[in-house]
């Protein structure tokens, strides 16, 4: 079982690293372009402007061009502006990936900007849990069909022809008392009742060994 790598960009809300270079030369392009021409750098962009060759001027004219935006060194465009291009050029990647994740498909709707509320979290146990949940990679049988050949039923209910998934452990019986008092529309307490069930279900697994 591996972690669409996807999956952390969306939940996190961090640019992958080719975006956030983008950033950094268009950034450093705009900075040297602003300098007085009595500096090195200014004169050398001048002389890969005039000449066409490859270098920094050649690559931020290819991401402006990518971005559908101005050429930054000749028309007027703010840092900001090019941050925006750029997470929304990311953004659309993203979503483009994730069309063809079946275990993102819950989240595909969801706003992409800035990291998910629980990331934020001081717990870094719950934050993992939570990220399994969302991400359709708790350590179930479905999730694991290797490891479970031929052998997919739910080791709580051993109700026939029930897979073990997430969607059957959110309503499974075996568990009906582990979801007591709790509000499973909430983050903090999904992540409790999914760990609950997880110390359970190795009680019973250990059991069967």
């Amino acid at each position: 079982m591996s972690t669409p790598g996807v999956a952390l960009r969306v939940e996190t809300g961090l640019l992958s690293m080719k975006y956030r270079i983008w950033l950094e030369k268009v950034s450093l392009a705009m900075a040297i372009n602003k300098m007085p021409l009595s500096h090195l750098s200014k004169q050398m962009m001048k002389v890969q402007k005039r000449q066409g060759w490859p270098g920094l001027v050649k690559e931020v004219e290819e991401i402006c061009s990518k971005l559908d935006i101005p050429n930054v060194l000749y028309e007027k465009f703010t840092r900001a502006k090019v941050k925006e291009a750029i997470e929304t050029h990311h953004n659309n990647e993203i979503k483009n990936e994730m069309k063809d994740k079946k275990k993102l498909k819950n989240i595909l709707g969801e706003d992409l900007k800035g990291p998910k509320e629980y990331m934020k979290s001081k717990v870094l146990e719950d934050s993992r849990v939570m990220f399994r949940i969302r991400t359709n990679m708790v350590l179930l049988k479905e999730n694991m069909k290797g490891s479970y050949k031929g052998n997919l039923i739910c080791p709580g209910c051993m109700e026939a022809g029930t897979q073990e998934n997430q969607t059957h452990v959110m309503v499974c019986e075996a568990y009906e008392s582990l979801r007591a008092g709790l509000n499973l529309e909430k983050d903090k307490d999904l992540v409790t009742y999914f760990q609950r069930v997880m110390r359970v279900r190795d009680r019973i697994m250990g059991k069967k060994k």
